[in-house]
């Protein structure tokens, strides 16, 4: 399964500074990660926050999460939208992400990026995983307190679907030392689940081939400490591209006929061959190299300190020898 730890990522971005095998100096894609511990990424969320029901809103830039809260102790998958002070949750029916073509990026030469259904060199829309001026910056967390508390492990995110033009897909890239790991596709017929440990704050990148108003239905699924099972699904709007509006949006209705109806329950936890290995390789890659590392500048000590150690005696013996 693919699984979100964001303990996980601080550990292996330390040990990979400690150890000197962080590329420096290189510029990194805006759907590059340079450093998993990024401050942007830490925040404080508070039950406390407030709630608004009614106000719709487009957001064309800035911070905003998706992300689990409880309310009156039913459970729900929103927007909390950070764009504004103090931080506010919102019904996603209630939200439209403007991605206008300053969200435009090339897409980068060779292979890596295939699965997005772009050739190199073409245009596709990204709302990116780090934080770009005049693009919405979306992201999901799991930091809600009663969320932290109530529930027994990771939430479950849950693509159940795409509708839209061309081809819609999210992942991952942990910086210029790891290549992208694909989380949801909707060229997937099945729905496809990402496991989120709790307390976690996590920025993907959204990829969109083809302007349009694009529909992406996700559910957010949990077990809680008493045994009980929750979940809310909810459609998430984009109106991506200058000539479509944020109206256009809001007004779409999510069809039963459109791409990948699998219930919840019947969710994969896979997307192909980026599922549980794709962690499991990029940190086991993170490790080797770590130890290598680690080796490596034992050696380097050991030698040096062997050096010294022989400089010390030779300066010790030619003193001996003058002294006599």
């Amino acid at each position: 399964m693919t699984r979100y730890s964001s303990r996980r990522l601080r550990a292996l971005a330390a040990m990979l500074l400690a150890t000197g095998l962080c590329f420096g100096g290189a510029a990194l894609p805006a759907w590059a990660d340079d450093t998993p511990s990024d401050p942007a990424l830490q925040q404080v969320v508070s039950d406390n926050e407030p709630i608004d029901q009614d106000s719709t809103v487009v957001l064309d830039h800035g911070h905003c999460d998706l992300a689990p809260k409880l309310i009156d102790g039913t459970w729900k998958l929103m927007a909390r939208d950070d764009t504004v002070s103090p931080s506010v949750w919102r019904p996603l029916d209630n939200v439209v992400f403007r991605v206008s073509d300053k969200a435009i990026m090339k897409l980068p030469e060779g292979k890596d990026y295939a699965f997005t259904g772009a050739k190199p060199g073409d245009n596709v829309y990204v709302v990116p995983q780090s934080e770009v001026a005049g693009v919405p910056w979306l992201g999901w967390s799991t930091q809600s307190p009663a969320v932290v508390a109530a529930a027994d492990g990771p939430i479950e995110m849950i693509f159940e679907g795409h509708q839209g033009p061309g081809q819609f897909t999210n992942f991952y890239q942990a910086g210029n030392f790891g290549g992208p790991e694909q989380n949801w596709t909707s060229t997937t017929k099945e729905a496809q689940i990402l496991h989120v440990d709790l307390n976690t704050h996590v920025h993907t990148n959204w990829v969109f081939t083809t302007p349009g108003v694009h529909l992406v239905r996700l559910t957010a699924k949990a077990t809680l400490k008493d045994g009980t099972t929750v979940q809310d699904s909810q459609v998430v709007r984009f109106a991506v591209g200058e000539k479509v509006s944020a109206q256009q949006a809001a007004d779409a209705s999510w069809t039963t006929t459109a791409h990948s109806q699998a219930h919840p329950n019947d969710a994969v936890e896979a997307v192909g061959d980026t599922a549980e290995s794709s962690h499991t390789v990029l940190i086991g890659v993170g490790i080797g190299l770590g130890v290598i590392g680690i080796i490596a500048i034992v050696v380097a000590v050991v030698v040096v300190r062997t050096s010294r150690s022989r400089q010390a005696a030779a300066l010790a013996r030619a003193a001996r020898e003058v002294e006599q």
